[in-house]
Formats: structure tokens, C-alpha cells, sequence
């Protein structure tokens, strides 16, 4: 069986969606007694994969994001097979919210979320309007659809009408790089690196409005009260520093009290 596996936001370094394909495809690899596996990826002029996936079979096409998007979309409106274009593989995972059309191979959508329609001012015009008009077509097609989540799934059936059968729920794990730290050295050297306190909750995640930030400092409040020495830590990329919010030493009761700088 040969799966074919999108990693374009792995190879162009998104952030969460980069760090989802990239873990895939690694774990794919190492069952290769029971599957061949391929990549693919829209190379837009800076796309590099990782170590790690560079001893892969892989497709690519010179395109930039946005005419390889209106590509996939009228590959659908004109029922274009694209075959092709990915070589003679059975399974094709879209894990970058782009499905192409195929006329052979079986097909898999990771829908990781429908912000586009829930908080539609999170989204660029040009997003709205290309997921708006393209996601029914592609969830549609999809022979299997992945979510990472109940909500999302129930999103979905709210909005496209899918068959629950079709949609599988498979919630993402943390990557082997969070994992319990026992020696004592190396804690007390990351804890002076970046100033950490004793007692904390971490958040790690591109730092941006539709992360609903402003939800988890609203519930990091209610827990000062039973655990008045805890801090939240977040950490990410979209600031020009990484920052501590932490409760104040002077009322308790607000969750972004205070900021300090973190170096990297």
C-alpha cells in the first residue's frame, strides 16, 4: 500500500499544522515493512523539508500557495483528476486544508477547524472567502475525514450536513520533546535561562487572537484562590519577546499582572 502525505506546512515551517504533518510522516516512516510512503509539498520558493524527512520519496510542485490553491479548487470545479501530479499512490492524507481531486486513490482530510466560520474576523479576506467556497467541495470528496476534536467533528456536521460515520475523531498527542525532565542540573539551568518560577502552567502555541488567550487567563484566575504561588507561562511565536503572565503581588486576583522578557 503506498500513502502519499501532504507536508507542505511542514516544509514551508508552519507552526502547528508544520509540526502535525512532520510528526506523521516520521511516524509513518518507521512502518515501512507495512506501507510506502511518499511526500509532497508546493514548494513556494523557500520550502526545505526537515532532516528527518529528507531520505523520503517525495513530489513537489514550483508553485507559490495561492495558485496552487486555485489550482486544487478547479481541479474540482472542471472534475480534473490530478493523479498524477502526486505519482500512483492508493492513500492520499491532506493534512493543509487543500484536497486535490483524484480519480483513483482513496483520500483522508485532517479538518483541524472551522475558525474561518466561527470567528470569521481571525481570518484574512482572501482565506474567508477561498474556505468558504472550496472546504464543502473538499469535505465532500474526502473519503475519510480526520478531526482533532469532538467540537470540531460536531462543527462540521453542523455546518456541512457530513455523514457521522465518515468523521473520525483522533486527538493529537504531544511530541516526544515534552516529556518529564528528572536531572536536577538541567532544570536548575533552564529554570535561571528563562526565569521561570517554581509553579507554573505552560502554553505553548502561536500567540495570536483566535488561540483564545483571553479564556485562559480568565480560568488561570479562578485558580489563584486554591493555588495562590502559580504562574502561567506562555510560550510562542507572533511577539517580539516571550512572556510570563503571572498573578500580581499585590491583589492576586489578575491573571496578566505582570511581564518579563524571556530570552531565547
Amino acid at each position: 500500500m503506498h500513502v502519499c502525505l501532504d507536508v507542505s506546512p511542514t516544509a514551508q515551517k508552519h507552526a502547528g499544522l508544520g509540526r502535525y504533518a512532520g510528526e506523521i510522516a516520521r511516524t509513518l516512516a518507521k512502518h515501512h515493512s507495512q506501507l510506502s510512503l511518499s511526500l509532497f509539498y508546493n514548494d513556494d520558493g523557500q520550502a526545505e523539508l526537515p532532516d528527518y524527512l529528507r531520505h523520503l520519496p517525495r513530489r513537489t510542485v514550483k508553485l507559490g500557495n495561492k495558485p496552487w490553491r486555485m489550482g486544487v479548487l478547479l481541479s474540482h470545479l472542471s472534475r480534473w483528476p490530478m493523479d498524477r501530479v502526486f505519482g500512483a499512490v492508493d492513500i492520499f492524507h491532506a493534512t493543509n486544508h487543500l484536497l486535490a481531486h483524484f480519480g483513483q486513490a482513496r483520500t483522508v482530510y485532517t479538518l483541524h477547524d472551522l475558525i474561518f466560520l466561527r470567528y470569521p474576523e481571525y481570518h484574512l479576506p482572501y482565506n474567508r472567502w477561498y474556505l468558504t467556497f472550496s472546504m464543502p467541495r473538499y469535505l465532500r470528496a474526502a473519503d475519510v475525514i480526520i478531526t482533532p476534536s469532538e467540537w470540531t467533528k460536531q462543527d462540521a456536521l453542523h455546518y456541512y450536513g457530513l455523514p457521522e460515520s465518515k468523521i473520525k475523531v483522533i486527538y493529537e498527542a504531544a511530541a516526544p520533546t515534552f516529556q518529564p525532565l528528572s536531572d536536577p542540573t538541567r532544570l536548575a539551568q533552564i529554570r535561571q535561562k528563562y526565569r521561570l518560577p517554581d509553579k507554573f502552567i505552560l502554553h505553548v502555541a502561536t500567540i495570536e487572537p483566535r488561540k483564545n488567550l483571553s479564556r485562559l487567563l480568565d480560568v488561570f484566575q479562578t485558580l489563584l484562590p486554591d493555588w495562590p504561588d502559580l504562574n502561567l507561562v506562555l510560550v510562542g511565536k507572533r511577539l517580539a519577546v516571550r512572556v510570563i503572565f503571572s498573578k500580581t503581588a499585590s491583589d492576586g486576583a489578575t491573571g496578566a499582572g505582570y511581564f518579563s522578557r524571556l530570552c531565547g
